[in-house]
This record gives structure tokens, C-alpha cells and sequence, in this order.
């Protein structure tokens, strides 16, 4: 983990360095939808800095004791240096605080990385999702307790 990383709760501000990284990946999502995500009071998100670079950045929801995480994204750069592993900790902290007791969340099941990131951090695969994404991209959901 580097000493230098700074993570904090995302700003509208932001959001144009998330849309920018988003747009790399296969499943990008909306512009919109991160705006209307930090607006929600279901939604939150932080993000990673590191010697003032956006590097990566989890949106999630907490509703009623249960945390759903929408999103992990981090810089290609990064990956493999803990800062995922960080923002899931903060997140997961944070929605236990205020009562989750357990984390949802739905992967592509191709994508063998995040599959692997999630179980070494103690997600297990519950279902699988037919035609999630779209025709013929499945999804599993992997959950586990905070």
C-alpha cells in the first residue's frame, strides 16, 4: 500500500475523472449516472488519490443493513498495489456503521480479475444472473457478511 494514497469521500466534482477512466472498460456506464448517484442519499462513493492523480474510485448503496457495491474502478496503472482492496475496506466500514451487515454485489462472469479480487476479500458466488448485462452476458452475485 502506498504511503502517498489519500482516499476521501468523492466530490461532484470529480466525476469527470471517473467518466474518463469508465470509458476504458467494457461495462462503462452513464455519465449520469454518477451525478445522480452522489445526489442520492442511498448512494455513496469514495475516491483514491495519489500525489494528486485520481486513481480509482467504489460506488455503493446502503439499504436498510445491506451494503450493494455498484462499482470498483481502478486505474490499470494500480491495480495489483492494494487501493482496491482499500476502498472496499473504507466502504465496508462505513456501511457498517450505519447498520449493514452484509455486501452484495454482481460481477461479469468473465471477468476472471474482479472474480478473484472479490473472493480473496471473502465474497462467495450466491446465483448467477442470466442475460445480466445483456444477451448472453451473465453476471454472478457474490456476497458476504461486513
Amino acid at each position: 500500500m502506498p504511503d502517498n494514497l489519500i482516499i476521501h469521500p468523492m466530490q461532484t466534482n470529480e466525476t469527470k475523472y471517473i467518466q474518463q477512466m469508465d470509458r476504458t472498460y467494457a461495462y462503462n456506464w452513464p455519465d449520469q449516472y454518477y451525478i445522480k448517484s452522489l445526489e442520492s442519499l442511498d448512494y455513496y462513493a469514495f475516491t483514491a488519490h495519489m500525489d494528486n492523480l485520481y486513481i480509482g474510485s467504489i460506488f455503493y448503496r446502503i439499504i436498510k443493513d445491506a451494503m450493494f457495491v455498484d462499482k470498483i474502478l481502478i486505474s490499470k496503472n494500480y491495480r495489483q498495489w492494494g487501493i482496491g482492496s482499500k476502498l472496499l475496506q473504507t466502504a465496508m466500514l462505513t456501511a457498517q456503521s450505519c447498520g449493514a451487515k452484509d455486501v452484495t454485489l454482481k460481477v461479469a462472469v468473465d471477468n476472471i480479475d474482479a472474480i478473484v479480487f472479490y473472493s480473496n476479500h471473502g465474497f462467495k458466488i450466491e446465483q448467477i444472473h442470466s442475460d445480466y448485462y445483456a444477451v448472453g452476458e451473465d453476471a454472478f452475485q457474490m456476497q458476504r457478511n461486513i
